[in-house]
């Protein structure tokens, strides 16, 4: 993802376009990454203890875990609003720049 940005971004300086804002997401997208890569983990883990719960203490557990997860999982996916918004942008940005002929 980082090094589509960081191109896009470098057609658009060739092309005269140089807005700040949106074409700085690169730097939240180490967190992205991070936020996806915990979902996805806490999620595989959650689901073996899930399967393994046998008293009513492991249930309550587990399900106060999914919780959170969940909360993991949300910011995740708010994050991946705001990088395909911001990357759409840019791509608009390139479609006006190819019709006006750069």
């Amino acid at each position: 993802m980082k090094e589509i940005f960081i191109e896009t971004k470098n057609i658009l300086k060739i092309r005269g376009i140089e807005s700040e804002g949106s074409l700085n997401m690169t730097r939240y997208l180490w967190i992205w990454w991070i936020l996806w890569i915990t979902g996805q983990i806490a999620a595989y883990l959650l689901n073996n203890y899930a399967q393994i719960a046998s008293t009513q203490t492991d249930i309550l557990t587990s399900l106060r875990l999914q919780i959170m997860t969940g909360g993991i999982i949300i910011l995740f996916e708010v994050l991946t609003i705001m990088v395909i918004r911001d990357y759409s942008y840019m791509e608009s940005l390139m479609k006006k720049t190819e019709i006006s002929g750069k």
